[in-house]
């Protein structure tokens, strides 16, 4: 039981709520919360004594996840006694939320394509599950990298534009700045247009070379047009980031936990961002600041790297279908 229960519980209390009606409790121990009157209804006898007026001869009982799954068991003791031949919980119906999710994405996912559900039996759905997820974890890994690549716009770049140009550095600092803002404003739209005939994890292979090529070319930068022409390209990468890292996780998670896994990104975004100031610091230290960009480079490869590997595994086990 979470202890943020207890927090709702003290809120309801607090804005002068002097009794709660609910109704299927995740667990009935979280009545004791309240210090208020709590009644607690349950809507399983309605939908029982409905199921056994139907006929059925048998019944499958699908809970959203293990612990659902756990409610359902009396079922089995009153009168649909004899009759449910299995109560599944999250993995078993896995399948089934891969093609809904399809529908409440961003990007429509073509039936049959997206996970592979072929495999999905009841016999070895977790193991299907477990490979999946391995496979979310590696484009998770795949965007940290990347977004740790992005972070040098905001590190490396002014500390290299002031050592280069001096007191006007923080001047061309803004002036890039304000390109990178323009950039997204005016590329937005049609990217995501053009990017939707490809599949997100095609788009990300795209978003690595994007970051490879405009953040290492200022290896080589000395004039204020290569920073012009580096941050046009990886704002496109930034663009094309932002619209589909989402999408990709949300179309290889089943809709009950797809909130969850969509909550990754921020966690993404911001550990690229937390431990990109010490590694590049201890870098610049001790080592010229064009040295940033190579790492940020050669990162940005590895990144690309892995999704490279991922859409090969995806290939080989949807044969003929784009990754």
């Amino acid at each position: 039981m979470p202890i943020s229960a207890k927090l709702v519980a003290n809120v309801l209390s607090a804005s002068g709520t002097d009794r709660v009606l609910t109704m299927d409790l995740h667990k009935a121990q979280i009545q004791g919360f309240f210090d208020i009157p709590v009644d607690h209804l349950f809507a399983a006898p309605v939908i029982i004594d409905y199921l056994s007026r139907q006929g059925f001869p048998r019944l499958t009982i699908v809970a959203p996840d293990a612990g659902g799954a756990q409610l359902q068991q009396p079922a089995r003791g009153r009168v649909l006694a004899g009759k449910v031949v299995a109560i599944v919980g999250f993995a078993t119906v896995l399948a089934v939320y891969a093609e809904a999710v399809a529908w409440v994405t961003a990007r429509p996912v073509a039936p049959g394509q997206g996970i592979d559900t072929s495999r999905w039996t009841s016999g070895d759905a977790v193991v299907a599950a477990l490979e999946d997820t391995g496979r979310l974890l590696v484009f998770i890994v795949a965007s940290l990298i990347l977004n740790f690549v992005y972070a040098q716009s905001g590190f490396t770049l002014p500390l290299q534009l002031q050592g280069l140009f001096g007191g006007s550095g923080p001047v061309y600092f803004g002036v890039v700045m304000t390109i990178n803002a323009l950039s997204v404003v005016l590329f937005t739209a049609p990217l995501v247009s053009f990017s939707r005939r490809f599949r997100p994890l095609r788009n990300m292979q795209a978003v690595a070379a994007l970051y490879a090529i405009g953040f290492g070319m200022l290896f080589f930068a000395h004039q204020v047009q290569y920073f012009i022409l580096s941050v046009v390209i990886w704002s496109i990468g930034e663009v094309i980031n932002a619209t589909n890292v989402s999408v990709y996780i949300a179309n290889r998670t089943p809709s009950s936990h797809r909130g969850r896994m969509n909550g990754f990104q921020p966690i993404i975004w911001g550990t690229g961002r937390a431990i990109n100031a010490p590694i590049v610091g201890a870098l610049i230290e001790h080592h010229p600041i064009s040295s940033a960009w190579l790492l940020a480079f050669l990162l940005a490869c590895a990144g690309g790297v892995l999704l490279l590997v991922l859409g090969s595994v995806e290939s080989r086990r949807a044969p003929g279908r784009s990754v």
